[in-house]
């Protein structure tokens, strides 16, 4: 059966371009009509339906995907998704209310997921695994939990930036903060 939702899910391609995702799924060899939007995500969960209601529509990095799948195979657990895609109004929320947010936010690019923990040692520990991910996929990656730590916080960002606006890539040309070029760990 058909999810009601299916229709308001969009694949995000490395090119920049967005399918809808019942042509993703077909060709990659998924249930067509499915909610499966990779090999361990779903877009029933929370965090993605979040998306739907508050957006209309939920876009889905393929990239940032397969290193969130990848990171799942390796952890041998579930990934609580804490924040996914935001809005320009969301992130300047999360300023406004104080939160150490940025001022231009990869998750407003569909390209940024953050990953909940409970301590400061799996926090280390998840960031590793996603480094190694990406690495064994030979997709660049920005992971940042270092600050997050420093106030208490529990949890990885990781993004797939570089993919997009790294030198000569599909969106390079749009305006970006510079670090979003390359891996970086902070």
């Amino acid at each position: 059966m058909v999810n009601k939702h299916h229709t308001k899910v969009f694949i995000l391609k490395p090119d920049g371009s967005e399918i809808p995702l019942a042509q993703w799924q077909e060709e990659n060899g998924y249930e067509v009509g499915s909610a499966r939007i990779a090999k361990h995500f779903w877009f029933t969960e929370s965090k993605f339906m979040e998306n739907i209601q508050d957006y209309g529509k939920l876009v889905v990095c393929e990239l940032l995907m397969k290193v969130a799948d990848k990171y799942r195979d390796m952890k041998s657990a579930s990934v609580r998704v804490n924040s996914f895609n935001r809005s320009r109004e969301k992130q300047l929320q999360l300023i406004d209310d104080g939160f150490k947010a940025a001022a231009v936010s990869p998750h407003e690019f569909y390209l940024a997921m953050d990953a909940d923990t409970d301590t400061e040692q799996e926090t280390r520990l998840n960031a590793a695994m996603i480094r190694e991910a990406a690495k064994q996929l030979g997709i660049k990656v920005r992971i940042g939990f270092e600050q997050y730590l420093a106030d208490k916080n529990t949890f990885v960002h990781f993004d797939v930036c570089p993919e997009y606006f790294g030198v000569g890539k599909v969106w390079h040309h749009i305006k970006h903060p510079i670090q979003w070029q390359n891996e970086i760990q902070w």
